[in-house]
């Protein structure tokens, strides 16, 4: 058995030592490091200028190059607008007999179209006229139904064409039976002479009649033949035929732009609306 007769403050200054040199020695590393790191920093540091040094001329040559584009690019604005204009255009010229195929299949031959008036709305409807002529109150009657096909189609509305529905008058004193007529035509007379004059009134000869334009010979458009109604309808079907507004276009200064937005380079031509008519004969 061992036993320490020594006082405990020997141990302690011992212990007190053995601190005094381990925070020397981690005092003289942290310095040691830090002058190390000081140094590669400043290494590093001069490399640095020295590589931002050697790549200036080339960032100036790519500023005054880059300040060259935008000058050039400035210049060409306005040919580049023409051209995007020019191009929107051209593309435009197939809208319209497009839209004409389309609405076309939808018409029946038995309405003869001598004028077709489209009208832009909006961006996504457009109104549509059609003037032509028409032989029955049958034919009269189907013709909505057939325009009632068209995908999308608004209400469809037309013009009036006289009846020639047969009617039967009331019976007046002393009759056995009415009158038959047309609602066109007034009842017949109980005279049978003015009976007779009428129906010779109603004879037709076969000869030139010289009733819408039809053996003329002059290049015009043909009206209604005799026994056929002008008619007019008009509808609104989904579409967008609005082409490009070359006056709005061609007057920004920023560039291309739309009508009724801000312009900016490389925006398409502003649109505008446009009407367009146009004829289908058919019998």
């Amino acid at each position: 058995m061992k036993l320490n007769l020594l006082p405990t403050y020997v141990s302690r200054e011992k212990s007190a030592k053995r601190a005094w040199i381990l925070m020397a020695l981690i005092t003289l590393a942290a310095g040691s490091a830090a002058v190390m790191m000081q140094k590669t920093s400043l290494s590093h540091l001069e490399g640095a200028r020295t590589q931002a040094n050697e790549v200036k001329p080339m960032a100036d040559s790519v500023a005054t190059t880059s300040k060259k584009a935008d000058e050039i690019i400035a210049l060409a604005a306005p040919f580049v607008k023409n051209t995007a204009l020019a191009r929107a255009m051209d593309g435009h010229n197939k809208v319209y007999p497009d839209f004409y195929d389309q609405i076309r299949k939808f018409i029946p031959d038995y309405f003869r179209i001598y004028a077709i008036n489209l009208t832009p709305i909006d961006d996504k409807t457009v109104a549509i006229a059609l003037n032509g002529v028409i032989k029955s109150q049958e034919q009269y009657n189907n013709l909505v139904l057939a325009l009632l096909k068209i995908p999308g189609v608004g209400t469809v509305q037309r013009s009036q064409i006289p009846s020639d529905d047969e009617v039967v008058t009331n019976l007046g004193p002393g009759e056995k039976t009415g009158k038959r007529h047309k609602l066109s035509e007034p009842p017949p007379s109980d005279d049978p002479i003015e009976r007779l004059n009428l129906k010779i009134g109603e004879g037709r000869v076969s000869s030139y009649l010289n009733v819408g334009d039809f053996g003329s010979g002059n290049p015009t458009f043909r009206g209604a033949m005799p026994e056929w109604h002008v008619v007019t309808v008009n509808f609104t079907v989904p579409g967008n035929l609005q082409g490009p507004d070359v006056r709005a276009t061609l007057g920004s200064t920023g560039g291309l732009a739309l009508a009724g937005a801000a312009g900016g380079a490389g925006a398409a031509p502003a649109r505008g609306g446009g009407g367009g008519q146009g004829g289908r004969g058919g019998g």
